[in-house]
């Protein structure tokens, strides 16, 4: 009988020492997970969306100016809010690299963006970048690109691919797709979403032959993939999603603010007004909700209302 109770001792004291074991590695692997989380970077990224600039000169010679352009000297007034706030303009591709765990980013960024590649940019806008030594994000309406290129009537109103190529050798501007021709393409889809009378594989078709032609034209021009695609008109299409992300190749998708986001998506994007990114973790979707700055906006209050 106490040779049993010596064994059965024996068994307790080893199974004792087994849990104790078991336990203490639990309790270090969660230590590091925490520790490991904690040690994760969080940026808060700002997305602004222009379109147009106009000058005093040119309201002064009767120029057509568009509702959404916007003074060059408001945007010049932009640009220098960030620098005296410490909030840093960058690319997609830096917004990428620190996704992926390659760099550092500060605490607040901006991504500073422009719909359509209008000539009033290439003019007004890129030189005031140069000179601050700010990045943009330039979303190209390839069908207006071409145009211009070939030096039709257009070339008043957009770049051509020989300043695209200009503008992305500088290192300050990356170039993605705004579509080819759904900008304005009503006969096929109306801004690039999926009409009633379509079904899923025709809509796939529409996209696919209008936008993977743009994708190898600014490859070439460009020496890159894009990684971003701009709804025309925020017009957001759900269907499209998996298509463009997946098919196309696009890695970020660029909306409008909250109000826009509501009226296509029935839901906030985010439940923030900037863009929250984890280093070494991928985003929950594709999504970058963009603010668009118009004439007379309060540069402070618009900074305020991005990052609170």
């Amino acid at each position: 009988m106490k040779f049993f109770i010596k064994k059965l001792n024996k068994l307790d004291l080893k199974s004792f020492y087994i849990c104790l074991g078991v336990i203490a590695v639990l309790v270090s692997a969660i230590g590091i997970s925490v520790l490991f989380s904690l040690n994760k970077q969080t940026v808060r990224v700002g997305a602004v969306c222009y379109t147009q600039f106009h000058t005093d000169e040119d309201i002064a010679n009767g120029f057509a100016i568009d509702e959404a352009s916007v003074h060059i000297d408001e945007f010049e007034e932009f640009l220098i809010h960030l620098k005296n706030n410490n909030i840093k303009a960058i690319t997609i591709n830096e917004l990428q690299q620190f996704i992926d765990g390659k760099i550092d980013l500060p605490e607040r960024c901006m991504l500073i963006t422009i719909d359509n590649c209008s000539r009033s940019f290439y003019k007004y806008a890129y030189p005031l970048l140069q000179e601050y030594g700010m990045p943009a994000n330039v979303s190209i309406y390839g069908n207006a690109v071409d145009f211009a290129s070939a030096n039709d009537t257009w070339v008043d109103q957009y770049c051509t691919w020989t300043e695209i190529s200009q503008m992305s050798k500088s290192g300050l501007i990356e170039f993605g797709s705004r579509t080819y021709d759904l900008h304005t393409n009503f006969d096929e889809s109306w801004s690039a979403m999926m009409r009633e009378d379509e079904d899923i594989s025709k809509y796939r078709d529409i996209l696919m032959k209008d936008m993977q032609p743009l994708n190898e034209k600014i490859e070439k021009q460009c020496g890159y993939k894009p990684q971003f695609f701009s709804y025309p008109y925020y017009a957001v299409s759900l269907p499209s999603v998996p298509i463009l992300r997946d098919d196309l190749g696009y890695k970020f998708l660029f909306v409008g603010n909250t109000k826009s986001a509501y009226r296509y998506f029935g839901y906030s994007i985010h439940y923030t007004n900037y863009n929250p990114f984890v280093k070494g973790d991928t985003p929950e979707n594709s999504f970058i909700k963009r603010f668009a700055p118009q004439a007379g906006d309060d540069t402070n209050e618009l900074i305020h209302t991005i990052f609170g």
